[in-house]
């Protein structure tokens, strides 16, 4: 019996949550672009958006990472260039690919009809994700050019002679806990 009640408490919990996610506008998968207003910006690949429905949307940029804020310097300046390339008030639009773990939206950022997604990568403020690198299929091919230039050119993150990768860093800091 109360099994069963838990099983009910957690499935009216999962509806409620699907509810409030579509009242909410919150994609649940691959969506049209929406656009918004940013409201904030995180370190450097997330921000927060008002869609024009009032609703916040939190945004994890799509098929790139940014170096961890204790990259130092890397992680701070990537940080710092994200709000210069999306200072608070931008209109951007934004081509949802996914929704994450942490229930934020995944996709390509873009203001004046430009990607900042690819704008970081371009001048060394990210890395391409390439595990995640599917979600973007019009735009891989220009992710990887640009890390390639980013590299060649030793701009921001690539400066370093052995640049740990964002994600292998906080692998390594999960492994120190």
């Amino acid at each position: 019996m109360e099994q069963i009640r838990v099983y009910a408490r957690w499935l009216v919990g999962s509806l409620a949550c699907l509810a409030i996610a579509t009242i909410a506008d919150m994609p649940m998968a691959r969506s049209q672009p929406l656009s918004g207003t940013v409201v904030r910006t995180g370190d450097g690949d997330d921000i927060t958006v008002r869609t024009p429905q009032g609703n916040l949307l939190k945004v994890r940029l799509a098929c790139i990472d940014t170096p961890e804020l204790a990259q130092a310097p890397f992680g701070r300046a990537a940080t710092t260039r994200l709000q210069q390339l999306l200072p608070v008030g931008s209109t951007v639009t934004v081509r949802v690919a996914d929704v994450d773990r942490y229930q934020r939206s995944v996709g390509e950022v873009y203001y004046n009809n430009r990607s900042i997604n690819l704008q970081l990568v371009r001048e060394g403020h990210a890395a391409v994700y390439r595990r995640y690198l599917q979600s973007c299929p019009a735009t891989r091919e220009q992710y990887l050019t640009a890390e390639n230039q980013a590299k060649q050119q030793r701009l921001g993150f690539w400066q370093q002679a052995s640049p740990v990768m964002p994600w292998e860093f906080r692998r390594r800091q999960r492994s120190q806990r």
